[in-house]
């Protein structure tokens, strides 16, 4: 597998517009890239292009071996973010709220994963 197109996001009429494609698995099987791009328009001289376009590159190998990409906490940490910005705005609403819950949760049960390989000292490496 060295791309291949996700489409569990499609869940309204915007979200169907935005294109999301993973790349390359990592040694772990988690794919290292993610490819994002929003609805195509025509550009006179240019062609066909996508009106944005976000790359996200994910950790590849162990940390020990030094930071080089995102990790899932990071993304949690901005999901988290927006989402309590959005519950102290005019759009808060009991769903969003849900969703906080959750990414709390996983924050949490990540945070967990950490303490225990810290405590095993296998952490930042790719020992199970």
């Amino acid at each position: 597998m060295n791309e291949r197109k996700i489409t569990t996001h499609h869940t309204n009429d915007c979200n169907r517009q935005i294109e999301l494609t993973a790349h390359r698995p990592s040694t772990g099987g988690a794919p290292v890239r993610y490819d994002i791009s929003g609805p195509r328009h025509d550009v006179p001289g240019v062609g066909s292009v996508p009106s944005f376009g976000v790359n996200l590159k994910f950790q590849d190998g162990p940390i020990a071996d030094g930071v080089n990409g995102l990790t899932n906490e990071v993304l949690l940490a901005i999901l988290e973010d927006r989402l309590r910005n959005f519950q102290q705005g005019p759009f808060a609403c009991p769903e969003n709220d849900q969703a906080l819950t959750h990414i709390r949760s996983a924050q949490a049960a990540l945070r967990s994963r950490t303490i225990t390989r810290q405590g095993r000292g296998v952490e930042g490496t790719h020992t199970p």
